[in-house]
């Protein structure tokens, strides 16, 4: 019963696996392990899963409160997930038949070349429980069935793995050497190479007679031969045919991106992709008009992800693909999703490398200005020094200057990341209208974080009361004037509108529990009409209770 117990089995019964309970089942294994008695052994499994299941539902249950030591008083009951009863005589069966082969069908369609043949022996260990009426295949998921394979295709190379080390343990120590093989043919420097049998390894038996034949010369080797032969060996080269990209066969217009390992049917070639492309575009103005900008950018988002898989699955290379990847990454700034853009401004340097010529004609130095604050932004500094070094080297190629921005866009550029860094709101408007709006999307996206840091080196500084205002204004929410190049006057949001500043305060205020006074007013203190302050200390108090909190979990940092 130690396999109900796995991860795959409890997946496939539909229990959910969070990082505790992972943890939890580890100590289950290892106390049920420690009990030598086969029926006291599965009482406890059974146990054990009767807790998973009494509590399956709990999605936030934290498992270090449970003990995992079952009590003495336990009461032993079968869990659901083993079934009950064995299946009777007369009995329906618990699915047909016709549900077993389709999914099957689907598990094999979507499953890798070499975990196919674990897919059927998958099938075989859950047929064995579908008999005896512990599971059915209506609760089987295309998924589950891959777990299961996986984990036997683990468990075998693990028993390979282990059998081969037993092998060459068990192996005598090397005997003179006598004999040697035929000729072999291989596709190198020397066509005649004399390969060292496995009789050359045990010392010949007295008496013996020796071996002939073709393939087996009488003539005795030395162990020059042996080495010339691995020398031989290491310089050969083999010819090995490159594997050919997958060419699609679908013709749908619309895809959304698959996780699961897709085939020649759900792939798109170059021509349809290309009419999906002027589909999707057209179709957004459409759910912009129905729905909403963002309803329509999300479609987008996602059917541009599906074309990227396509794209990349076929190995496609060319001023579409940078089309694609251009377009995707501007919608995914907009969007907020930073993980999205960075697959796509990554694929973009390939491309733009790959392709000089087609680089030329599209937004090349928008997407490294784009890269470097992103770096800059996200603290990856020593990308960023690469990045910066790959620029100095390729700006004195007079073929790659074409590709590459100016001295001065570079300069604007890291002028903005150090406006960022030190919380120059000034600055940074100021500097955002040399770039596309695409860069104030970037920017925005940390301004949360950035925000954090400003504040917090803004009253490092300060005793006693601090105004109001000045926590707006180092917060970065109060609006700045700003001269435009026409000379006139203009006054700047950097979230864009008052109403969107009020709403990042409050958002920033609630995450740190900031206490504000009672007559704290946002548009009082943006007109300078009823001035307020509060206690510094609490403030910088808060945020650093905020700060502390961060270190405490792996999934947040902030730098």
């Amino acid at each position: 019963m130690e396999d109900h117990l796995s991860l795959p089995f409890l997946e496939s019964t539909g229990i959910v696996i969070s990082a505790s309970l992972k943890n939890w089942l580890t100590r289950v294994k290892f106390i049920a392990n420690t009990r030598n008695v086969g029926e006291e052994r599965n009482r406890y499994i059974r146990w054990a899963l009767c807790k998973i299941e009494d509590n399956a539902e709990n999605s936030t249950l934290d498992w270090k409160t449970i003990p995992p030591v079952m009590p003495a008083g336990a009461e032993d009951r079968i869990p659901r997930i083993l079934g009950t009863r064995e299946k009777k005589s007369g009995d329906k069966p618990a699915t047909s038949s016709g549900v077993r082969d389709a999914l099957m069908k689907e598990t094999l369609l979507r499953s890798p070349m070499e975990l196919k043949a674990f897919v059927a022996r998958a099938f075989d260990l859950y047929d064995g429980d579908v008999a005896k009426g512990r599971r059915t295949y209506d609760q089987a998921t295309m998924v589950g069935m891959l777990n299961i394979a996986r984990h036997l295709q683990k468990a075998e190379e693990k028993e390979t793995r282990k059998a081969a080390q037993q092998v060459i343990l068990s192996q005598p120590s090397p005997a003179p050497l006598s004999g040697r093989t035929g000729p072999v043919a291989v596709s190198g420097p020397s066509q005649n190479l004399y390969v060292p049998s496995r009789a050359r390894l045990v010392a010949p038996m007295p008496g013996a007679v020796p071996l002939k034949g073709k393939g087996f010369p009488i003539e005795r080797a030395d162990r020059s031969v042996e080495v010339n032969f691995f020398s031989n060996l290491t310089n050969t080269t083999a010819n090995s045919s490159a594997s050919s990209p997958m060419k699609g066969k679908s013709v749908q217009l619309e895809r959304k991106y698959s996780r699961y390992e897709p085939t020649e049917s759900d792939i798109r070639p170059l021509k349809v992709l290309r009419k999906a492309f002027s589909f999707i575009t057209n179709r957004f103005h459409e759910k912009e008009e129905e729905e909403g900008r963002r309803a329509a950018l999300v479609y987008v988002s996602e059917q541009l992800k599906g074309m990227r898989q396509d794209i990349r699955v076929q190995s496609i290379e060319n001023g579409f693909s940078i089309n694609v990847y251009e377009l995707h990454a501007r919608i995914c700034l907009e969007l907020g999703d930073i993980g999205e853009f960075n697959q796509c401004q990554s694929s973009l340097k390939h491309l733009y490398g790959t392709l000089r010529s087609d680089a030329k004609k599209h937004s090349c130095v928008d997407f490294f200005c784009f890269r470097l604050v992103y770096l800059s932004l996200s603290s990856q500094y020593d990308s960023l020094s690469t990045e910066l070094i790959d620029y100095t080297n390729s700006y004195l190629d007079k073929r790659k200057q074409e590709m590459l921005p100016d001295g001065q866009t570079v300069s604007f550029t890291l002028r903005l990341c150090a406006a960022c860094e030190e919380g120059d709101v000034r600055g940074i408007i100021s500097l955002l209208a040399h770039f596309p709006v695409e860069m104030t999307f970037l920017l925005r996206i940390y301004l949360p974080k950035n925000r954090i840091v400003w504040l917090r080196n803004a009253l490092c500084g300060v005793r006693g009361k601090v105004a109001m205002r000045r926590v707006l204004l180092s917060a970065g929410v109060l609006p700045i004037c700003v001269k435009r190049d026409d000379g006139a006057a203009e006054v700047a949001w950097l979230d864009g509108s008052m109403v969107a500043a009020e709403k990042e305060f409050q958002s920033m205020c609630a995450t740190l529990k900031l206490t504000l006074p009672k007559e704290f007013s946002f548009e009082k203190e943006v007109n300078e009409e009823c001035p307020t302050f509060a206690d510094s200390s609490e403030l910088l108090t808060s945020v650093h209770n905020y700060l502390n909190y961060l270190t405490t979990r792996n999934d947040a940092s902030l730098k």
